[in-house]
């Protein structure tokens, strides 16, 4: 078992931020580093959530900043946080061991999705299309695909989502995906990076009208308990209206492609982000649009 590392008096590593995502400081305390990646940190908040130091502000989330010297010219002192150290959160600092990280630095990162849906309702067939030639199918990508040689995590999403239709209605479907908490595969369940998918959309669609229907919300927090710490984290921003900056950069290159061959390029970029995480959250954004956005 790891010991966690005394915190110095001192620290004597200053490090600037680049961005500081908008829900960093919402808890002060100490934590533990769960694990060290070539581009990312990953330290475990006394409320359980999971907080990021990312290197690329593309890997940003409400709950990260990036602080790309770390990566960089730092490379060594990144080297020396290893998993098990202890974190102090503070006001307007984090410390591991010798070093300090300046989290109200940097311009702040909301997560918030301003883009209109109209273009991606164009685009929706085409992303539909491009997105089931180039998507990963080991998650949930099957359930938008229909009926067919399913693994076991989309056929059990599909039943849980397509029996919901013939008991209440199509927007009975939204109110089962709770249900969906914590299923399948990856770091982040596929099943979780769904939901968020389908937040997004709704989240997108709600100035085009009124919903027929919406996402039970509450009992999506009920069951946040069901999931492993990085799908609560990724769950829990989503809730609040904050998603990743991975999905705000491919929404808005999705609006701006120009056929389907560009297309498909944009989504190679996405579907490579986690090991299902990119294909499973477009695969909920595309289930939600077909079935309840307004054009």
């Amino acid at each position: 078992m790891n010991q966690h590392k005394p915190l110095p008096m001192k620290a004597k590593h200053l490090f600037k931020t680049a961005h500081v995502g908008a829900l960093v400081s919402g808890v002060s305390g100490r934590g533990i580093v769960i694990s060290v990646h070539a581009s990312a940190v990953n330290l475990r908040r006394p409320d359980g959530l999971i907080l990021s130091i990312v290197e690329k502000f593309s890997h940003m989330t409400s709950l990260s900043f990036a602080a790309p010297d770390l990566f960089h010219t730092a490379g060594r002192l990144r080297s020396s946080i290893l998993p098990g150290d202890a974190v102090h959160l503070g006001k307007d600092s984090l410390l591991i061991g010798e070093l300090s990280f300046d989290v109200k630095g940097g311009p702040e990162w909301n997560g918030y999705l301003d883009i209109k849906p109209l273009h991606l309702l164009f685009q929706l067939r085409l992303l539909k299309e491009a997105l089931l030639h180039v998507g990963r199918k080991e998650g949930l990508l099957g359930v938008i695909e229909g009926p067919g040689d399913l693994n076991p995590f989309a056929r059990r999403a599909s039943a849980v989502l397509g029996a919901s239709s013939l008991e209440g209605g199509a927007g009975s479907g939204l109110r089962r995906l709770p249900l969906l908490v914590g299923l399948g595969p990856g770091s982040t369940p596929s099943g979780d990076d769904f939901i968020t998918g389908a937040l997004a959309a709704e989240r997108l669609n709600r100035d085009s009208g009124p919903s027929i229907s919406e996402i039970d919300k509450g009992e999506l927090r009920k069951s946040l308990h069901k999931t492993n710490d990085a799908g609560r984290t990724l769950l829990w921003q989503a809730l609040l209206g904050h998603f990743p900056c991975y999905l705000f950069e491919a929404l808005k290159a999705i609006a701006k492609a120009g056929d389907s061959c560009e297309l498909e390029h944009v989504l190679s970029g996405v579907v490579a982000h986690g090991g299902t995480s990119g294909t499973d959250l477009l695969a909920g954004l595309v289930w939600y649009l077909e079935r309840f956005a307004r054009s």
